[in-house]
């Protein structure tokens, strides 16, 4: 597109005629900021009623459940403040609808953090999909005898996993950062070396991670690619029969040869993809058992030595366990972000 020096161009540059961004977070963006907003903040008002809990739980164990006496009365303690003290048996109840308390207000919150996400992310979807169809209907489009046939899965299928992800492009990170900002600040909290510990095995992690991905996210651009030939020479060949018997038309049967290679190309790519995929998953999980391990061995020397308290201890598996799903989730978010990125650059070649 060419302009006069001075004018204002018809779109700007990060934009594409019809209304797509360039990129995928630019369209994000513009159409969701709002809501990413009000995602992140519901997520932020959630952390502390998840640090209660795991502040709660350890109290009920250190103060109440291993008190020499379960007669005399126990002093409640939350963040090294003494607050008020009540009989054993009652200060027992009272901490546990307390932890109760806090797990459900979490999970509300976390409930309705999900809710609003799914209903951003068909808004999204369908949102794209009519920007799809506006670009494809453009009669000036340079390309569009190659949509045919391809316009199909780009509009029905392809969607849907960018749509999802924007979902979570910046509500996920937010979440699972922040829950795991609030585990490792517990467990610190608690000890260094337990905190360590409980980092330890993650720049290892997040050194072998994005090379197993960048296989998969190759064999993602492969099949997307597939399934479009795939498409487009399933029409050429129903096109062909139209009206007439492929056999009194000397066409040959269906499958032919080239949808028996790109079938057979499909199956081999999505075979390599779980491979790719369970191997991971693999990793990932034994990975995760590792620290456990360290927990239950030096810890429980800590313990011993009385360094550390038993209920410092529970708590700190109990966090270590929320830790790591976190974790993994973000992980598997950069993942994601790999291929959703090149699937909507995908798009926005075709449509450009």
């Amino acid at each position: 597109m060419t302009t006069v020096p001075g004018s204002i161009p018809s779109h700007p540059p990060e934009m594409l005629p019809g209304g797509l961004n360039r990129t995928l977070f630019g369209f994000v963006l513009r159409a969701t900021w709002r809501n990413q907003a009000i995602l992140v903040g519901v997520t932020l008002a959630s952390l502390p009623f998840y640090y209660l809990s795991l502040e709660v739980a350890k109290t009920l164990i250190n103060r109440v459940l291993l008190a020499d006496t379960h007669d005399a009365p126990v002093m409640l303690e939350l963040f090294g403040f003494g607050l008020y003290t009540a009989p054993a048996r009652e200060m027992l109840l009272e901490l546990s609808f307390a932890f109760l308390g806090c797990v459900l207000v979490y999970q509300l919150l976390k409930m309705v953090v999900n809710i609003y996400k799914g209903i951003l992310t068909e808004r999204v979807v369908a949102h794209l999909r009519r920007t799809l169809l506006a670009m494809a209907n453009n009669p000036e489009h340079p390309r569009i005898a190659e949509l045919h046939g391809r316009l199909m899965p780009m509009v029905v299928m392809e969607p849907e996993p960018i749509g999802g992800f924007c979902g979570d492009i910046i509500s996920l990170p937010a979440i699972q950062g922040g829950l795991l900002t609030t585990a490792l600040i517990f467990i610190f909290a608690q000890d260094p070396w337990l905190g360590l510990a409980a980092l330890v095995l993650f720049p290892l992690q997040a050194w072998i991670f994005p090379r197993l991905v960048a296989r998969r996210t190759q064999l993602e651009i492969e099949r997307i690619e597939h399934i479009r030939v795939l498409s487009q020479e399933i029409e050429y060949e129903i096109s062909r029969r139209a009206g007439t018997s492929g056999a009194d038309a000397g066409l040959p049967p269906l499958p032919t040869p080239p949808l028996e290679h790109e079938i057979d190309d499909i199956r081999r790519n999505r075979a390599s993809i779980y491979i790719n995929k369970f191997f991971t998953y693999f990793f990932l999980n034994f990975a995760g058992q590792l620290t456990p391990f360290m927990f239950y061995a030096a810890g429980g020397w800590f313990v011993l030595d009385g360094k550390v308290s038993v209920g410092a201890l529970v708590a700190v598996i109990a966090a270590y366990r929320d830790l790591t799903p976190p974790w993994e989730e973000l992980l598997y978010w950069w993942q994601d972000s790999k291929v959703v990125i090149s699937r909507y650059r995908s798009l926005v070649h075709q449509l450009a």
